[in-house]
C-alpha cells in the first residue's frame, strides 16, 4: 500500500488518541516526524503543563520527579499566544515567572504580561499557582476561565475577586492557612468535591447546608487561635467523604482534637484519615493517646496516619500495640502510620507487622492533587 495513501486515510482522531498515551519526551520526538504530527504533538505538550512528572518503573511502582524548567512553557505561550488555546491543566510556580527565584531565569513577567498569558487559555480546567510572592499582582484580577473546575492559589488575597468569581464552578479548591479575606459562598452554585484549606471557610459552606453529598476529600486547617475548636459534626453529614486530613495552625496536643469530635456522629464512608495532634509544649506527655476515643467517629477508616504528641522514639516502641488498639475500633484498617512508623496487616493471620513502605500502599486517588503530574 502506498504510504501517503495510508497516512491520508488513517483517522486523525485515532492518531490523536494514540499520541495522547505518550509521555512528554516521546511527544518531543513525534513532533519531528512531520507537520501533522508536529501540530498534534505540540497541542498535547501544551495541554498539560506541570511542575512534576510520574512514570512507572520496571517493578510497576510509580516514581515521581520534578520538572524544573516547565515554567518555560508559559514563557513560550507569551511569545505565541495561540498556544494558549491548547492548555487545559497548568501547574507553575509563580516565583519562577515573577523573577524572585535565582538561576539565570528570564526577566520577570509584568502584571500585564501575566494577564496576557492567562487570557490566552480559555479552555483551562485546572490551575495551580504555588509560591506566589507576597503582595505580587499576578494578573488574574480581571481574567475569566469559563471551564475552570480546579484551583490552587497559595497567596489568594491579592486576587480574591478572581477566586470569588470562579467559586460557583469549582469542584476542587485549595487555599492556604492564614488567608485574610473571606469568601461569599453561593449555596446554589458551589458543589465542591475536594477541599484543602482553612476550616472556618469551609464551615461557611457547611452552614449553608448545600451539596451535603458532593464532598469526597477534605484537608482542613483548624485555627485554634480563633478560640474554641469547632466541631466536626457538620462535616460528618457528608456521607460521600472518603478522605479527611486534620491539621492545626498551632502545636495543640490531643485535647482540642477530642473536643472537636466529642459530639461528632460517625463518618460512615471515610476510608482515609490523617490527623496531627503533635505538641511542642514544655510539659512532656507520658500517657498513650486515647485511641478508642480518637478513632470512635472513624470506624470505617482503612488507611490511618497520625502524628502524636509523644516522641517518635516512643511511637516506634509502642506503635505495634497502638495499631492493634486502633484496629479494635477501625476493624477494616489495613495501614496505620504513627509518627512516621508504618504498620500493615500481612500473612495468613492478617496480623499487624512493621512496614517501612506502608504509606506507599495508601490509595492516592482518595486525595488527588489540583493538577496531576505529567506522564514521564
Amino acid at each position: 500500500m502506498d504510504e501517503r495513501r495510508f497516512t491520508r486515510l488513517f483517522p486523525t482522531e485515532l492518531e490523536h488518541e494514540i499520541l495522547a498515551t505518550l509521555g512528554q519526551l516521546a511527544l518531543t520526538r513525534t513532533a519531528l516526524v512531520c507537520r501533522r504530527f508536529r501540530d498534534m504533538s505540540v497541542a498535547l505538550l501544551f495541554r498539560h503543563i506541570a511542575c512534576g512528572c510520574v512514570y512507572v518503573d520496571g517493578k510497576g511502582v510509580a516514581v515521581y520527579g520534578r520538572l524544573h524548567k516547565s515554567y518555560k512553557a508559559v514563557l513560550r505561550v507569551l511569545d505565541d499566544v495561540t498556544l494558549g488555546r491548547h492548555v487545559r491543566y497548568l501547574d507553575v510556580f509563580a516565583s519562577l515567572l515573577c523573577g524572585r527565584a535565582s538561576g539565570g531565569l528570564a526577566p520577570p513577567l509584568t502584571t500585564n504580561e501575566l494577564q496576557t498569558v492567562w487570557s490566552s487559555m480559555p479552555g483551562l480546567v485546572a490551575l495551580s499557582i504555588p509560591d506566589i510572592p507576597v503582595g505580587r499582582d499576578i494578573g488574574l484580577k480581571h481574567v475569566d476561565f469559563p471551564r475552570l473546575q480546579r484551583l490552587r492559589l497559595d497567596q489568594p488575597d491579592s486576587c480574591i475577586e478572581f477566586v470569588q468569581r470562579h467559586l460557583p464552578k469549582l469542584q476542587h479548591l485549595r487555599l492556604p492557612f492564614g488567608i485574610e479575606a473571606s469568601l461569599d459562598w453561593d449555596p446554589s452554585g458551589a458543589a465542591l468535591v475536594h477541599y484543602e484549606g482553612p476550616y472556618h471557610l469551609l464551615s461557611q459552606l457547611l452552614r449553608a447546608d448545600a451539596h451535603a453529598h458532593s464532598l469526597e476529600s477534605c484537608e482542613i486547617i483548624v485555627e485554634i487561635g480563633l478560640g474554641i475548636p469547632p466541631t466536626l459534626a457538620t462535616l460528618a453529614r457528608h456521607q460521600n467523604l472518603r478522605h479527611l486530613c486534620i491539621r492545626f495552625d498551632l502545636a495543640v496536643g490531643r485535647a482540642p482534637v477530642l473536643e472537636m469530635i466529642r459530639d461528632c456522629p460517625p463518618f460512615t464512608g471515610l476510608e482515609s484519615l490523617e490527623i496531627n495532634f503533635d505538641e511542642a509544649g514544655e510539659v512532656e506527655v507520658t500517657t498513650d493517646p486515647p485511641w478508642s476515643q480518637l478513632m470512635r467517629p472513624f470506624p470505617a477508616a482503612r488507611y490511618i496516619v497520625a502524628y502524636t504528641d509523644l516522641s517518635r522514639k516512643v511511637a516506634n516502641q509502642r506503635g505495634l500495640a497502638w495499631a492493634q488498639e486502633i484496629a479494635e475500633t477501625c476493624k477494616d484498617a489495613l495501614i496505620v502510620v504513627l509518627s512516621h512508623n508504618g504498620f500493615s496487616r500481612a500473612g495468613p493471620g492478617f496480623d499487624w507487622v512493621a512496614d517501612a513502605n506502608s504509606d506507599a500502599a495508601i490509595d492516592p486517588s482518595l486525595n488527588p492533587p489540583v493538577v496531576h503530574p505529567v506522564p514521564g
